[in-house]
């Protein structure tokens, strides 16, 4: 069975910090088997050693799997619904859309 030592990002550390830890940590030696990096339940990066090659693999985050480039902005709007009128602002666009962000429910 492998040994999998989990280290779970909090605010004081980024990503990127993680990894390099997790690398330094199996690299040394001081901690066998698979480094997890993780976000909550969800692994973000894995690290591990068999004594002689270095091996890791990435996991995707929500940001790498938006299809295209989001713009963000501010922009004031009405949205009509029947009889009533209502304000709000666009806060965001893409290829495929834009976020809408209203002080009504519809």
């Amino acid at each position: 069975m492998v040994k999998r030592t989990r280290l779970v990002l909090d605010d004081e550390h980024s990503l990127g910090a993680a990894r390099e830890r997790a690398k330094k940590a199996v690299l040394s030696g001081r901690t066998p088997g698979v480094v997890i990096v993780a976000d909550g339940a969800r692994a973000l990066y894995e690290c591990w050693s068999d004594g002689g090659d270095f091996y890791e693999r990435r996991y995707e985050t929500e940001e790498s799997r938006r299809r295209g480039r989001r713009i963000m902005l501010e922009v004031p709007v009405e949205l009509t619904r029947e009889t009533s009128v209502h304000g709000g602002k666009i806060a965001d666009v893409s290829g495929r859309g834009a976020l809408i962000l209203t002080t009504t429910r519809y």
